[in-house]
């Protein structure tokens, strides 16, 4: 396929120890003919920044290169930054969601790389543990004292966690200040529900005809208008047909637009609420149902280091209005650029 090459990138070798230079290579394998070697330092551009291997140009020159040696990657930004000592040189992030654990339960560190080893004990999610390597599909990893085996997919910053999709042939870019732009225009200050919808979409919640709960439809709306395309697990067919749409349950459920969102790589949670941008999502917890979450906004501002957040939403209507940080909530950041598939379909 024909790549264009849109984000520019610094290659960077002193975190991850490759001395000097790193391989520019014709395929992604590190068995690929070595098309160039190109300096610590140096500007290149990329199609992506997920995936273990990203499609890159330096000058004329095209090829691949290992994502761990580009500084902005999420691979590189998942790697080790001075943490364990000796060879568990990797941080990795569990999160069981992507990959159909349930959200919040914790995963097995076991004493062999299988599902019939001995599990030595449960990490929550959140947490940090350290690894030897990121690739395969298991790791050997160290939480606190204890050491054992981990799955890659439950790890946020292994090259499983973080590789494309099935099927993904292309990459398009979450544009945060349309997102924005659009969450501001289409709700207010005011407490009501209905007069600040936009006229295309049917206020929708998880039982359809209830305009009390739109607040999932009204996000994901912000994230079309951003650049997320719709696909056969997140869509609202026919917006013009207000009487009728096709509207299915990741477009206007909370949990189920969380779960999809993930499921196609277009963003994942995060536990460090500075990483959080505008743009980004937040889930309200809810203690009445089994640890699900009952509300989502999204963030009009980046949070840094702030200690609240800036927000819009539906149901009630809210325009760029402060909420507290609460420990329960989920966070969720969309990726700046996101895999795509031929059949999605764009605003």
């Amino acid at each position: 396929m024909a790549y264009t090459y849109p984000i520019s990138a610094t290659v960077e070798t002193t975190k991850n120890g490759n001395g000097g230079t790193v391989n520019l290579r014709a395929t992604a394998s590190k068995t690929g003919k070595v098309v160039e070697q190109i300096k610590s330092g140096t500007k290149i551009q990329v199609e992506t920044l997920t995936g273990s291997w990203l499609p890159a140009k330096h000058g004329s020159k095209t090829g691949y290169i290992m994502a761990e040696f580009i500084a902005e990657s999420d691979v590189y930004k998942g790697s080790s930054s001075g943490g364990e000592s000796g060879d568990y040189k990797y941080t990795l992030i569990v999160e069981p969601n992507r990959n159909g654990s349930a959200r919040n339960s914790g995963v097995a560190l076991r004493d062999k790389a299988s599902t019939s080893g001995k599990k030595l004990k449960t990490v929550a999610p959140g947490q940090k543990v350290y690894a030897t390597k990121k690739d395969g599909e298991w790791l050997p990893v160290k939480h606190g004292s204890t050491t054992g085996y981990m799955m890659a997919k439950f790890l946020s910053g292994s090259s499983v966690y973080n590789a494309r999709p099935a099927g993904a042939t292309g990459t398009a870019t979450y544009d945060r200040n349309k997102a924005v732009s659009y969450a501001q225009k289409y709700t207010s200050n005011d407490s009501g529900t209905g007069s600040y919808n936009n006229a295309q979409y049917k206020p929708v919640g998880d039982d359809d005809d209830n305009i009390n709960k739109d607040c999932a439809n009204y996000v994901s709306q912000c994230l079309f208008a951003g650049g997320i395309p719709m696909h056969d697990g997140w869509y609202y067919k026919d917006p013009g047909n207000v009487k009728n749409p096709d509207v299915n349950a990741a477009w206007r459920g909370t949990n189920s637009q969380e779960r999809s969102l993930s499921a196609r790589h277009f963003g994942e949670r995060v536990y460090d609420t500075s990483l959080l941008k505008k743009g980004d999502l937040v889930y309200t917890y809810d203690p009445r149902d089994n640890g699900t979450y009952s509300h989502v906004v999204i963030l009009s501002k980046d949070v840094g280091t702030s200690t609240s957040m800036i927000v819009c939403g539906h149901t009630q209507n809210q325009k760029n209005e402060p909420r507290d940080m609460k420990s329960k909530d989920l966070y969720f950041h969309i990726y700046d650029q996101i895999p795509t598939k031929s059949t999605d379909r764009f605003a």
